[in-house]
Protein backbone atom coordinates (compact mmCIF):
# COMPACT_ATOMS: atom_id res chain seq x y z
CA UNK A 1 0.00 0.00 0.00
CA UNK A 2 2.97 2.30 0.84
CA UNK A 3 4.62 2.19 -2.93
CA UNK A 4 1.11 2.66 -4.47
CA UNK A 5 0.91 5.58 -2.46
CA UNK A 6 4.56 6.67 -2.85
CA UNK A 7 3.93 6.03 -7.04
CA UNK A 8 0.84 8.51 -7.03
CA UNK A 9 2.77 10.94 -5.21
CA UNK A 10 5.47 10.79 -7.88
CA UNK A 11 3.07 11.05 -10.40
CA UNK A 12 1.40 14.03 -8.97
CA UNK A 13 4.91 15.66 -8.66
CA UNK A 14 5.73 15.25 -11.64
CA UNK A 15 2.60 16.46 -13.61
CA UNK A 16 1.51 19.33 -10.89
CA UNK A 17 2.05 22.40 -12.67
CA UNK A 18 2.08 20.77 -16.06
CA UNK A 19 -1.86 20.84 -17.35
CA UNK A 20 -3.44 23.48 -17.44
CA UNK A 21 -7.44 22.87 -16.40
CA UNK A 22 -9.40 23.47 -19.34
CA UNK A 23 -6.67 23.16 -21.57
CA UNK A 24 -6.92 22.13 -25.67
CA UNK A 25 -5.26 19.70 -27.15
CA UNK A 26 -2.31 19.83 -28.76
CA UNK A 27 1.50 18.46 -29.28
CA UNK A 28 3.86 17.98 -26.65
CA UNK A 29 6.71 21.40 -27.23
CA UNK A 30 10.14 20.84 -26.16
CA UNK A 31 9.12 23.55 -24.24
CA UNK A 32 6.69 21.86 -22.36
CA UNK A 33 9.11 18.83 -21.53
CA UNK A 34 11.28 21.25 -19.89
CA UNK A 35 8.78 22.34 -17.47
CA UNK A 36 8.28 18.89 -15.95
CA UNK A 37 10.48 18.46 -12.78
CA UNK A 38 12.66 15.72 -12.68
CA UNK A 39 12.87 13.51 -9.18
CA UNK A 40 15.76 11.87 -7.55
CA UNK A 41 15.69 8.31 -6.00
CA UNK A 42 12.75 8.94 -2.74
CA UNK A 43 14.22 8.75 0.92
CA UNK A 44 11.10 7.06 3.12
CA UNK A 45 11.53 8.56 6.54
CA UNK A 46 11.61 5.42 10.07
CA UNK A 47 7.97 6.22 10.58
CA UNK A 48 6.52 6.18 7.00
CA UNK A 49 5.28 9.02 7.45
CA UNK A 50 7.24 11.02 5.14
CA UNK A 51 9.51 10.85 1.55
CA UNK A 52 12.25 12.89 1.12
CA UNK A 53 13.07 13.68 -2.47
CA UNK A 54 15.30 15.80 -4.78
CA UNK A 55 12.90 17.96 -7.54
CA UNK A 56 15.29 19.64 -10.23
CA UNK A 57 13.96 22.17 -12.53
CA UNK A 58 15.09 23.69 -15.44
CA UNK A 59 15.53 27.12 -16.96
CA UNK A 60 15.36 27.08 -21.07
CA UNK A 61 16.36 31.01 -20.82
CA UNK A 62 19.29 30.48 -19.09
CA UNK A 63 19.97 26.77 -19.84
CA UNK A 64 20.49 26.09 -16.34
CA UNK A 65 19.16 23.58 -13.50
CA UNK A 66 18.50 23.80 -9.88
CA UNK A 67 17.62 21.01 -7.09
CA UNK A 68 16.41 20.99 -3.87
CA UNK A 69 14.47 18.76 -1.14
CA UNK A 70 10.67 18.20 -0.96
CA UNK A 71 9.17 16.55 1.90
CA UNK A 72 5.83 14.70 0.69
CA UNK A 73 3.26 12.62 3.35
CA UNK A 74 2.95 9.33 2.01
CA UNK A 75 -0.92 10.31 2.51
CA UNK A 76 -0.72 12.12 -0.57
CA UNK A 77 -1.96 15.02 1.25
CA UNK A 78 1.08 17.47 1.99
CA UNK A 79 3.77 18.55 -0.08
CA UNK A 80 6.56 20.95 1.22
CA UNK A 81 9.76 22.52 -0.18
CA UNK A 82 12.74 21.84 2.46
CA UNK A 83 15.49 23.56 1.01
CA UNK A 84 15.76 26.98 -0.58
CA UNK A 85 19.56 27.81 -1.16
CA UNK A 86 20.65 28.85 -4.45
CA UNK A 87 23.39 26.10 -4.63
CA UNK A 88 21.73 22.48 -5.55
CA UNK A 89 20.67 19.87 -2.54
CA UNK A 90 20.60 16.63 -3.95
CA UNK A 91 20.13 13.33 -2.65
CA UNK A 92 18.31 13.51 0.65
CA UNK A 93 18.64 10.66 3.22
CA UNK A 94 16.93 10.27 6.30
CA UNK A 95 19.05 9.08 10.06
CA UNK A 96 17.79 6.15 11.77
CA UNK A 97 16.66 7.98 14.41
CA UNK A 98 13.99 10.53 12.48
CA UNK A 99 15.75 13.50 13.43
CA UNK A 100 17.97 14.84 10.79
CA UNK A 101 18.18 14.87 6.79
CA UNK A 102 21.31 14.07 4.93
CA UNK A 103 22.18 15.92 1.83
CA UNK A 104 25.03 16.91 -0.56
CA UNK A 105 25.39 20.96 -1.34
CA UNK A 106 28.35 22.76 -2.97
CA UNK A 107 28.04 25.34 -1.12
CA UNK A 108 30.79 26.98 0.08
CA UNK A 109 34.18 26.05 -2.03
CA UNK A 110 34.71 24.19 -5.08
CA UNK A 111 33.51 20.64 -3.39
CA UNK A 112 30.37 19.01 -2.75
CA UNK A 113 29.89 18.43 1.02
CA UNK A 114 27.42 16.59 3.42
CA UNK A 115 24.65 18.91 4.91
CA UNK A 116 22.14 17.96 7.51
CA UNK A 117 18.76 19.46 8.02
CA UNK A 118 15.51 18.99 10.05
CA UNK A 119 12.94 17.57 8.58
CA UNK A 120 11.12 20.60 10.56
CA UNK A 121 13.09 23.34 8.57
CA UNK A 122 15.02 25.98 9.15
CA UNK A 123 18.60 26.10 8.03
CA UNK A 124 20.91 23.56 7.33
CA UNK A 125 24.61 22.82 8.59
CA UNK A 126 27.60 21.78 6.70
CA UNK A 127 28.82 18.34 8.15
CA UNK A 128 31.93 17.24 6.76
CA UNK A 129 35.23 19.65 6.00
CA UNK A 130 36.59 17.40 3.44
CA UNK A 131 39.02 18.33 0.84
CA UNK A 132 37.34 16.25 -1.91
CA UNK A 133 33.55 15.89 -2.58
CA UNK A 134 31.33 13.11 -1.29
CA UNK A 135 28.52 11.10 -2.55
CA UNK A 136 26.74 7.80 -1.82
CA UNK A 137 25.84 8.74 1.71
CA UNK A 138 25.26 5.92 3.90
CA UNK A 139 23.73 6.49 7.67
CA UNK A 140 25.10 4.37 10.69
CA UNK A 141 22.32 2.69 12.80
CA UNK A 142 23.09 5.13 15.67
CA UNK A 143 22.52 8.05 13.66
CA UNK A 144 26.19 9.02 14.99
CA UNK A 145 28.08 8.08 11.85
CA UNK A 146 27.57 9.28 8.12
CA UNK A 147 29.68 7.10 5.17
CA UNK A 148 30.48 8.09 1.72
CA UNK A 149 32.63 7.99 -0.82
CA UNK A 150 34.98 10.44 -1.79
CA UNK A 151 37.89 9.81 -4.87
CA UNK A 152 41.40 10.15 -4.06
CA UNK A 153 44.40 8.74 -4.43
CA UNK A 154 45.84 5.85 -3.32
CA UNK A 155 49.19 7.10 -1.42
CA UNK A 156 47.27 9.89 -0.04
CA UNK A 157 44.98 8.31 3.16
CA UNK A 158 44.69 11.82 4.82
CA UNK A 159 44.08 15.61 4.20
CA UNK A 160 47.97 16.31 4.28
CA UNK A 161 48.91 14.55 1.78
CA UNK A 162 45.68 14.74 -0.39
CA UNK A 163 46.27 18.98 -0.14
CA UNK A 164 49.88 18.40 -0.90
CA UNK A 165 49.78 16.13 -3.79
CA UNK A 166 47.06 18.00 -5.03
CA UNK A 167 48.55 21.60 -4.95
CA UNK A 168 51.71 20.08 -7.10
CA UNK A 169 49.34 18.62 -9.94
CA UNK A 170 48.03 22.06 -10.50
CA UNK A 171 51.63 23.54 -10.29
CA UNK A 172 52.97 21.49 -12.89
CA UNK A 173 53.74 22.45 -16.32
CA UNK A 174 52.44 20.00 -18.68
CA UNK A 175 48.78 19.00 -18.39
CA UNK A 176 49.80 16.10 -20.44
CA UNK A 177 49.42 12.26 -18.99
CA UNK A 178 50.64 9.16 -20.01
CA UNK A 179 48.17 6.29 -20.34
CA UNK A 180 49.35 2.82 -19.93
CA UNK A 181 45.70 1.43 -19.14
CA UNK A 182 42.77 0.27 -21.37
CA UNK A 183 40.46 1.78 -19.32
CA UNK A 184 40.84 5.49 -18.75
CA UNK A 185 37.30 7.02 -19.81
CA UNK A 186 34.28 5.98 -18.17
CA UNK A 187 31.33 7.71 -19.75
CA UNK A 188 31.96 11.39 -19.45
CA UNK A 189 34.63 11.37 -16.52
CA UNK A 190 37.95 10.45 -17.06
CA UNK A 191 39.68 8.22 -14.24
CA UNK A 192 43.49 8.51 -15.81
CA UNK A 193 43.89 10.91 -13.15
CA UNK A 194 45.05 7.84 -10.93
CA UNK A 195 42.22 8.73 -8.15
CA UNK A 196 39.91 5.98 -6.98
CA UNK A 197 36.72 5.47 -4.91
CA UNK A 198 36.64 4.92 -1.14
CA UNK A 199 34.50 5.30 1.52
CA UNK A 200 35.04 7.51 4.33
CA UNK A 201 33.23 8.01 7.70
CA UNK A 202 32.30 11.59 9.42
CA UNK A 203 31.37 11.96 12.50
CA UNK A 204 27.87 13.58 12.83
CA UNK A 205 28.73 15.55 16.18
CA UNK A 206 32.42 17.31 15.28
CA UNK A 207 32.65 16.40 11.31
CA UNK A 208 35.72 15.17 12.22
CA UNK A 209 36.34 12.40 9.19
CA UNK A 210 38.55 9.07 8.45
CA UNK A 211 39.63 7.28 5.28
CA UNK A 212 38.43 3.99 6.04
CA UNK A 213 40.52 2.81 3.25
CA UNK A 214 44.50 4.05 4.12
CA UNK A 215 46.76 1.30 3.55
CA UNK A 216 44.14 -1.05 2.52
CA UNK A 217 45.69 -1.15 -1.01
CA UNK A 218 41.89 -1.20 -2.04
CA UNK A 219 39.31 0.57 -4.06
CA UNK A 220 35.80 0.26 -4.84
CA UNK A 221 34.99 -0.36 -8.59
CA UNK A 222 36.59 2.71 -10.93
CA UNK A 223 33.70 2.26 -12.80
CA UNK A 224 31.15 2.91 -9.69
CA UNK A 225 32.02 4.12 -6.59
CA UNK A 226 28.51 4.82 -5.46
CA UNK A 227 26.64 3.66 -2.44
CA UNK A 228 25.36 0.65 -4.13
CA UNK A 229 28.89 -0.76 -3.94
CA UNK A 230 29.46 -0.63 0.06
CA UNK A 231 27.15 -1.07 3.32
CA UNK A 232 27.81 -0.84 6.83
CA UNK A 233 27.54 -4.15 9.67
CA UNK A 234 24.48 -2.60 12.00
CA UNK A 235 26.89 -2.62 14.88
CA UNK A 236 29.37 -0.01 12.41
CA UNK A 237 32.18 -2.74 13.27
CA UNK A 238 32.54 -3.96 10.05
CA UNK A 239 32.30 -2.78 5.92
CA UNK A 240 31.24 -4.83 3.43
CA UNK A 241 32.21 -3.66 -0.28
CA UNK A 242 32.41 -4.58 -4.02
CA UNK A 243 36.71 -4.13 -4.10
CA UNK A 244 39.19 -4.10 -7.26
CA UNK A 245 42.74 -3.78 -6.23
CA UNK A 246 44.46 -0.38 -6.87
Amino acid sequence: MLFKRLAALVVLLVFAGFATPQAGKRPITVEDLWKVKRLGKPSISPDGAWVAIDVTTFNMDDNSSNTQIWLCSTDGKTQKQLTFHKASSTGPLWSPDGKSIAFTSKRDGDTTQIHVISPTGGEAKQLSKLPMSASGLKWGTDSKTIYCVVRTWPDTPDDESYRKKEKAKKEEKSSAVIIDDALYRYWDHWIADGKRPVVFAVDVESGRHRNLFAGAKRSLPITGGSASDYDISPDGKEICFTSETS
